[in-house]
């Protein structure tokens, strides 16, 4: 059985849950729980909240987080 738990973290990220952006997409976009605008710069590296938890636990799914596909 594949098992995806999520636990919301940060009531905020209610307005924007994690979903599929399109019928076509392959993963769930996840957004940044931050409280005023960030500017990221080219090599910069920043780590940022996403107000969730998630535990999958099904060992054969594996999860990424990447830049946006676009």
């Amino acid at each position: 059985m594949k098992t995806l738990e999520v636990k919301i973290l940060d009531t905020e990220i209610f307005e924007y849950p994690l979903r599929y952006a399109t019928a076509g997409s392959a993963g769930l976009d996840l957004r940044a729980s931050i409280e005023e605008p960030f500017q990221l710069y080219p090599k910069q590296r920043q780590l940022f909240k996403t107000g969730v938890a998630i535990n999958i636990k099904d060992p054969s799914i594996v999860g990424f987080i990447t830049s946006r596909s676009g």
